[in-house]
């Protein structure tokens, strides 16, 4: 729950902002990965996941 930040134990997580309340925003820098591919991202915030979900292509 909200001690976890809603994250899930798994290697599969490469990056995460913290949790944020309405009106915030947060600005999350990575280095893309090095091998081409679509990268899915998603909110792991409950109920969330629906429509808070894109993909990153990196070519």
């Amino acid at each position: 729950g909200f001690k976890k930040q809603f994250l899930p134990e798994s290697d599969s997580i490469l990056h995460a902002t913290k949790l944020l309340e309405k009106g915030q925003s947060e600005t999350l820098e990575f280095n893309a990965p090095t091998e081409a591919g679509e990268y899915n991202f998603i909110c792991t915030f409950p109920g969330h996941a629906l429509l808070m979900r894109g993909i990153m292509i990196v070519k």
